[in-house]
């Protein structure tokens, strides 16, 4: 089977099996266009679908000069890149590649320490920061869009006038037209989440100022293999959970909106989802209820879609595997992993959350397909 690590060179498949140089540098780009280059003494960065923004990290560096200190300010518009790299022996070079491309969220500074440790998000940071003002975008769209191109053109109007307007956005084709109408929320991003939520979407910046409106990850061919073979494999550790707590077999989802103009009280809608076959059902394996409160009022039809969404979610990753590996730096989530264990054969795995640690280490967390779950409709 052929793995392709891209962006990297093909030739990193095989490499990280064996014993191997990695490296990871960074840097700050000032809003006057200087950059300065970190001196990074530890590092995590997290990519997870389980969160907005999807991207976070934090990073340990020595500390720069008072005048570049000065300019590391997080209210300002300071971003943080971060590459990393594989020696290949066969060329004689680093296989360099831009990992992360952050936004500055904090800023912290020990002494006698003498180091500047830098918390780090996603785009979707800056459009929570400013989630409840949508300056391009009228009140309601025509109904000529779909979800996912409604979500992407609201987004793109909160960053209009920024310095993060006119970044790219990539929206899945296809869907349901329909007309989205802002119900002023006290913020328009969460706002867009929840639709995004009702419509089976998921809408985030990939790490590299690069957002995305897409549906929910199935098996695609695996980018990675995960093997404890210790000629081949590349895990160090391995734990297969199961659990209820996270867990749910009845998801109910309750949005209040204010009641229209003249009317008093709150206008109340409840979608429900439930597990109605297998060994998962109230009958079976008692009642296990989630309850999550939203903004808004869709109709009923939309507030049972996100149920079942939220439903899937639930089933899905209340059983999978916490992993530890070799940093294989191109792997996200939603990828397609094959992981062989000690017991059993191969198997296929979507990646949820994986997080790289200084010394050329990662954890994964894996799950199944939403789609691969039956629940009653």
């Amino acid at each position: 089977m052929s793995i392709l690590p891209a962006p990297f060179s093909p030739a990193v498949a095989a490499l990280v099996t064996t014993s191997h140089r990695q490296r990871v540098r960074a840097e700050a780009l000032f809003p006057d266009g200087t950059t300065y280059a970190l001196e990074v003494e530890d590092y995590m960065l997290e990519w997870t679908e389980r969160r907005s923004p999807r991207v976070e990290g934090t990073l340990s560096c020595a500390l720069p000069d008072a005048a570049t200190l000065e300019k590391l300010d997080p209210r300002t518009h300071v971003r943080i890149k971060v590459w990393a790299a594989y020696w290949l022996p066969a060329a004689a070079a680093w296989d360099e590649q831009l990992v992360a491309d952050l936004h500055l969220r904090h800023r912290s500074v020990r002494r006698p320490a003498n180091t500047v440790t830098l918390k780090v998000a996603g785009l979707e940071a800056l459009l929570l920061d400013n989630g409840g003002y949508a300056e391009g975008a009228s009140d309601s769209d025509t109904g000529t869009r779909t979800a996912a191109a409604y979500i992407a053109w609201m987004g793109a109007a909160i960053l209009e006038g920024t310095p993060s307007a006119g970044v790219p956005w990539t929206v899945e084709p296809g869907g349901l037209t329909g007309e989205y109408v802002q119900a002023a929320p006290s913020n328009q991003w969460e706002e867009l989440l929840n639709l995004a939520e009702r419509e089976n979407l998921d809408a985030y910046d990939d790490g590299l100022r690069h957002m995305v409106v897409t549906s929910d990850a199935v098996f695609t061919p695996p980018v990675h293999e995960l093997d404890v073979d210790p000629d081949v494999g590349t895990l160090t550790d391995s734990d297969a959970t199961m659990d209820r707590e996270l867990w749910a077999n009845h998801v109910l989802v309750r949005y209040t909106a204010p009641a229209p103009a003249g009317q008093s009280g709150e206008l109340v809608i409840t979608g429900t989802a439930t597990v109605t076959g297998g060994p998962y059902t109230p009958a079976k394996s008692h009642w296990k209820q989630m309850l999550v409160e939203r903004d808004g009022h869709p109709t009923q039809a939309k507030a049972n879609a996100a149920a079942r969404f939220l439903l899937r979610r639930l089933l899905s990753r209340s059983r999978g595997h916490n992993l530890e590996a070799v940093a294989a730096w191109w792997l996200r989530p939603g990828d397609t992993v094959g992981l062989t264990l000690p017991t059993g054969g191969r198997v296929l795995h979507l990646v949820s959350t994986v997080t790289f640690r200084t010394g050329g280490a990662m954890t994964l967390a894996t799950r199944l397909p939403d789609t691969l779950t039956v629940i009653g409709e």
